[in-house]
């Protein structure tokens, strides 16, 4: 986690860019305030042994300072910015090498009037692809509602 994340760009880094970072204080040996810092600098400082579990800690969307224990929160906030990072990377090579759906012209209708089979199947394949396309678009993005804890998911009956 530590190895992916410091390979992340520094704007994923900062609260006011992702809304998945945060900075971090924590209280030192003398109880003075420290702070603040990047989840990249406290998990490498928390990976390094650097705090003991007692190490009362803050985040920036917190009031009070907690310890820090396992340090399951700062791997938590870790793990989001990695997939933040992860997901932009994605979205960046797909608009670089986007799909795109080639259809032969249509050819002209018979000399009876009705379109060949392969030039029904080659309009509908040219009208459907803006279809294609949102479908795509909305697999790569799915809907938060449908990950939504069991507790909090809403009830239809």
């Amino acid at each position: 986690l530590l190895r992916e994340l410091s390979t992340t760009p520094p704007a994923l880094l900062n609260p006011e860019s992702n809304s998945a970072a945060h900075n971090w204080w924590y209280l030192d040996n003398k109880n003075k305030c420290q702070g603040p810092f990047d989840t990249l600098q406290v998990l490498r400082w928390f990976e390094g042994g650097f705090f003991d579990a007692q190490r009362l800690f803050r985040r920036d969307d917190e009031v009070c300072f907690t310890p820090v224990d396992d340090g399951k929160r700062i791997t938590e906030v870790a793990a989001r910015i990695v997939n933040v990072a992860r997901t932009s990377k994605r979205a960046a090579q797909q608009r670089q090498h986007p799909i795109r759906v080639l259809c032969a012209p249509v050819p002209p209708p018979s000399s009876s009037g009705e379109m060949s089979l392969e030039a029904k199947v080659q309009q509908a394949q040219a009208a459907l692809a803006p279809l294609f396309d949102l479908a795509k678009k909305t697999r790569e993005r799915p809907d938060p509602r449908h990950f939504a804890p069991l507790g909090k998911r809403r009830k239809f009956w």
